[in-house]
């Protein structure tokens, strides 16, 4: 028995003759003990990771040592350098995991690899998840984190198969 997390994938299987079911994946959007307020966790951040987040906004990226995640951070790069009618100094684009080694720039800040705890107050300190990814195959996990801590998203296609999302 053969199944998959989207009928857009059921479409594709079907296409070479093999039937599947659809499992879509659940998203608690329950807050669940997980979010903290920005305040907090700015606040947390700050004391225990020494980590100081400037007002305005953040938009967060998380991924693991993977192409398509590599490139989703060359993408984010090339966003912050483009002519915007607004400032793109006006957010903070922070990166974790992986995908990028440290660094930080006036507007770009790039953690490497995070624990959980930290990983946890980033998602609470950001005002949006960003997923640009090119390619990628099932469903993303940090899309399941995203939408689980009800953050809003701006991401590719890719990043929200498995998802019937409409924009």
């Amino acid at each position: 028995h053969a199944g998959c997390v989207s009928t857009e994938d059921q479409k594709t299987f079907r296409s070479h003759g093999v039937e599947t079911d659809v499992i879509p994946h659940p998203c608690p959007f329950q807050n669940n003990g997980l979010q903290k307020s920005k305040e907090a966790a700015q606040k947390d951040l700050g004391e225990k990771y020494h980590l100081l987040l400037p007002d305005g906004k953040v938009c967060l990226f998380v991924g693991s040592k993977f192409l398509p995640n590599e490139i989703a951070v060359r993408s984010i790069r090339e966003i912050l350098r483009a002519p915007t009618p607004r400032s793109a100094e006006e957010f903070l684009c922070v990166v974790a995991g992986g995908c990028a080694p440290p660094e930080k720039n006036k507007n770009f800040i790039s953690l490497g690899k995070v624990d959980a705890s930290l990983l946890q107050a980033l998602y609470s300190a950001a005002d949006l998840v960003l997923m640009p990814l090119p390619f990628g195959t099932g469903a993303s996990v940090k899309m399941i984190e995203a939408m689980g801590r009800g953050k809003p998203v701006l991401g590719t296609r890719v990043a929200f198969r498995g998802y019937e999302v409409v924009s």
